[in-house]
C-alpha cells in the first residue's frame, strides 16, 4: 500500500483539479447549484471530462511526452491553486460541520458502510491488474501503453476496440504517462485502476446527492449503499475498464436533464436558467457518446424526453437545440477521429453503412452474432423474466442448458457464470414493489422509465450483458433508496422487513467482495507481495520472458490470448477474425504464412496451445517447428514462443 501511496496522491490530486475546472465551467455556465455537494459531484464530473479530453489533444497532435504531460498539469494545477485551495477549504468546514449533524442509527449504520466499502474499493485497487482484469490487459490499459510507446495516438490496426470513445482511457493514459507503462512502473497502471475506483465513488456521491435534493436524505443514502453493494459494481471499480465512467456520466446527465426540468416548472420559471441546464445535461450527455457507444442512446432518449416538453408545453426549441448541438460537439471528437482512422463514426459496427478499414463483411456479420450470443432468449416472454434472471445470475445458471445454449449460441449474462458478475437481489427486491405504489413522485417515474427504455434497448439491440446494463444501475439504485424509505413508513412490520432486507444485500455485497478480493486486498496489507501476486498469472510471466529476452526492435504476432499490456515488446493479434493485415483469405500455407510475417516485420509468434487446438494455426506451427522454419524459445505455462528463422 506504502508503495503506491503516490499513485493515491496522483488521482486525488487530479479529482481536486477537475473539482476546481469543473467548478470554472460551472460559473461560466452560471448553473447555480442549491447545495455544496450538487456542485462538488457536477464539477467533478466535468473537470474529469476536460481533462480526458486534454489527454486527448496532447495524443492527437503527438505530445504523449512525460515532460509535455507534467508541464500542461502543473499549468493546470497553477491556474487553478486558488480554486483547489478554496474546495479543500469548505471540505475541512464540511467535515467540523458532520459532527453536529443529527442522523438516525440508520444513517449512522448506512454511513458506516458506505466508508468501510469505499475503504476496501482503494485497497483492492492498488494491485496491479491481473487475470480478472480481461478487457483491461486487453486494450482499456494496453491501447493507452500503445499509444504512449509511439508518443502520440494513432490507429492501432490489429485491434478494433481501440478506436472505440476512449473518455476514461485517456485519464488511464494520464496515469500510465506519470507513473510508468513499463512492466517495472506497475504505479501506471494502479493509478489508472484508482480513476476507476473514482467513478464509482462519484457515482455514489451522485445518487446521494439527487435523493437528498428530489426526493429525501435517506433515500439517497440507501441509494447509494444498494449501488455499493451490487457485486458487480464492488468488482469492477477495482479494475481498469470503463463501464462506471458511463454510469457516472449517465447520472449527471440525467440529474442536470430533471434540475432543468424543474427550473421550468417554477412559477417563477426562467428560460435561461432552463438552458444552463440543457447545456449542463448536453455536456454530461456528450461524455457519455464519449466514453462507449450505447451513450448514444443515452444522448438521444433524452433528445426525445426533452422534444416531448417541447410539444407539450409549445414552447421555445432553444433549450433542445442547444442541447443536440453541444452534446453532439462534445461527442464528435471521437467520431470524427474514427472517420479520419477508418471511414467508418462507429468503427466496427453498421459496416454495411460505413464500410471500415482493416474490416470485411464477414467479419462484421461474426462480429455482430457474437454479440447476440449472450442472454437467455429475446422473446417478449423473455423481456418480461429478465428481471428475475438477470438478477438471479450466476445462481440461475444450469449446465445441462450450458450444453444446449452452446448448440443454440446462447452464453447467458456473461462469459463465464462468476459471482463477480451478479447484480445482487436488492434491485428485484425494492424496486419491483415500488411499481405496485400508487402515488409517486414524478422524478422516480422519470428514472423508472428511463430505465425501461434503456433495458428495452439491451434487450433487442445491444448485447444482453451484464456489463452493458451500468448506465441503468445508479438510476435504480436511487429508486430502491426512495422504495426502502417509502414502504418503511407504511407500518412497524415493513420498516423492519425493509431494514432487515437492506441489510443483508449490503452484508452480502461486501461478504462477496472481501472473498472474491482476498488476492488483491493481501497484497494491499503486505501479506503477499506485489510481484508474487504477478507471477501468479502466466500471461505476466510469459511477457516477463520476452521482455527479458528478446530484443527491443522484436516484433511479435500472438495467437489464442489478448491481455498483452505486460508486452513491452511490438505485437499485433493474429487471429483472422480481429483485421485483415495477415492475408488469410486465400488458402494458407506454411510458406505463404512466414512471407506474411516479414512483410510485416514479424520477427516471433507466441500462442496459446489450447486456445487454438485444431485450428489451422496449430498446424501451420507444427509444420514450421518440424522443418526448421520455426525455433521453440519458451514452452512453458500454457504459452509457446517461437522465434521465425531468417532462412
Amino acid at each position: 500500500m506504502i508503495a503506491h501511496a503516490l499513485d493515491i496522491l496522483l488521482v486525488g490530486g487530479v479529482a481536486l483539479l477537475a473539482l476546481a475546472l469543473g467548478s470554472r465551467l460551472l460559473a461560466g455556465l452560471r448553473v447555480e447549484c442549491p447545495s455544496t455537494l450538487e456542485r462538488a459531484v457536477m464539477a467533478t464530473g466535468l473537470g474529469l471530462g476536460v481533462i480526458a479530453y486534454l489527454m486527448l489533444g496532447l495524443g492527437l497532435l503527438g505530445g504523449l511526452q512525460r515532460a509535455v504531460v507534467v508541464t500542461v498539469l502543473l499549468v493546470l494545477f497553477g491556474s487553478q491553486g486558488r480554486g483547489i485551495y478554496e474546495w479543500l477549504r469548505l471540505g475541512g468546514k464540511w467535515l467540523k460541520e458532520q459532527r453536529h449533524v443529527q442522523r438516525s442509527l440508520v444513517e449512522r449504520a448506512l454511513t458506516v458502510y458506505l466508508v468501510i466499502t469505499s475503504l476496501l474499493l482503494l485497497l483492492a485497487s492498488l494491485c496491479p491488474p491481473t487475470g480478472s482484469d480481461w478487457d483491461g490487459l486487453t486494450y482499456h490499459l494496453a491501447a493507452p501503453k500503445n499509444f504512449l510507446r509511439h508518443g502520440r495516438i494513432f490507429y492501432i490496426a490489429f485491434d478494433h476496440h481501440s478506436n472505440f470513445p476512449f473518455t476514461v482511457e485517456m485519464l488511464y493514459l494520464l496515469g500510465l504517462s506519470l507513473r510508468g507503462w513499463t512492466m517495472e512502473a506497475t504505479g501506471g497502471a494502479v493509478a489508472a485502476k484508482l480513476f476507476h475506483t473514482l467513478f464509482a465513488l462519484l457515482s455514489a456521491a451522485t445518487i446521494y446527492a439527487f435523493g437528498r435534493r428530489h426526493l429525501s436524505r435517506p433515500a439517497g443514502l440507501v441509494g447509494a449503499a444498494v449501488f455499493l453493494s451490487m457485486p458487480i459494481v464492488a468488482s469492477e471499480a477495482v479494475i481498469a475498464y470503463a463501464d462506471l465512467g458511463l454510469a457516472a456520466f449517465t447520472l449527471l446527465a440525467l440529474y442536470a436533464f430533471w434540475n432543468g426540468k424543474v427550473e421550468r416548472s417554477k412559477p417563477s420559471a426562467c428560460e435561461a436558467a432552463h438552458a444552463q441546464y440543457a447545456t449542463l445535461s448536453a455536456i454530461f450527455a456528450g461524455l457519455c457518446m464519449g466514453t462507449k457507444y450505447s451513450g448514444l442512446l443515452i444522448f438521444g432518449w433524452l433528445g426525445l424526453m426533452m422534444l416531448g416538453d417541447v410539444v407539450r408545453a409549445r414552447s421555445s426549441l432553444r433549450p433542445l437545440l442547444i442541447f443536440a448541438l453541444v452534446g453532439a460537439l462534445v461527442a464528435s471528437p471521437w467520431y470524427v477521429k474514427n472517420v479520419v482512422y477508418t471511414r467508418n463514426p462507429v468503427y466496427p459496427f453498421l459496416y454495411k453503412v460505413f464500410d471500415g478499414r482493416n474490416w470485411s463483411a464477414d467479419r462484421a456479420v461474426a462480429y455482430e452474432g457474437h454479440q447476440r450470443e449472450f442472454g437467455m432468449g429475446r422473446s417478449v416472454a423473455d423481456f418480461f423474466l429478465i428481471p428475475w434472471r438477470v438478477t438471479m445470475w450466476p445462481w440461475n445458471y444450469d449446465p445441462a442448458w450450458d450444453k444446449r445454449r452452446v448448440a443454440q449460441k446462447q452464453k447467458g449474462f456473461e462469459v463465464q457464470p462468476l459471482p463477480t458478475s451478479a447484480l445482487g437481489p436488492a434491485l428485484l427486491m425494492f424496486v419491483v414493489p415500488l411499481l405496485l405504489l400508487r402515488r409517486q413522485p414524478q422524478v422516480m417515474s422519470f428514472l423508472l422509465v428511463t430505465s425501461l427504455f434503456f433495458l428495452g434497448c439491451w434487450f433487442f439491440v445491444l448485447a444482453q450483458y451484464n456489463r452493458y446494463l451500468f448506465p441503468i444501475l445508479p438510476p435504480l439504485s436511487l429508486c430502491a433508496g426512495y422504495a426502502v424509505v417509502t414502504l418503511s413508513q407504511r407500518s412497524q412490520p415493513l420498516r423492519y422487513v425493509c431494514g432487515a432486507a437492506l441489510a443483508s444485500c449490503c452484508a452480502f455485497g461486501l461478504a462477496l467482495f472481501v472473498t472474491t478480493q482476498q488476492s488483491e486486498l493481501s497484497v494491499a496489507f503486505g501479506r503477499v507481495s506485489e510481484q508474487e501476486r504477478l507471477e501468479r498469472f502466466n500471461v505476466y510471466a510469459v511477457c516477463k520472458f520476452v521482455n527479458d529476452n528478446l530484443a527491443p526492435s522484436a516484433k511479435v504476432v500472438t495467437y489464442g490470448e489478448t491481455r498483452w499490456f505486460y508486452l513491452d515488446r511490438e505485437y499485433l493479434w493474429g487471429e483472422r477474425e480481429h483485421h485483415t493485415l495477415i492475408r488469410y483469405d486465400e488458402p494458407m500455407t506454411l510458406n505463404r504464412l512466414l512471407a506474411e510475417y516479414r512483410r510485416l516485420g514479424i520477427t516471433h509468434v507466441l500462442f496459446a496451445p489450447t486456445m487454438i487446438q485444431g485450428s489451422p494455426y496449430q498446424r501451420l506451427f507444427e509444420q514450421g517447428i518440424q522443418s526448421g522454419a520455426f525455433t521453440v524459445l519458451y514452452a512453458e505455462r500454457g504459452f509457446v514462443l517461437l522465434e521465425i528463422s531468417d532462412v
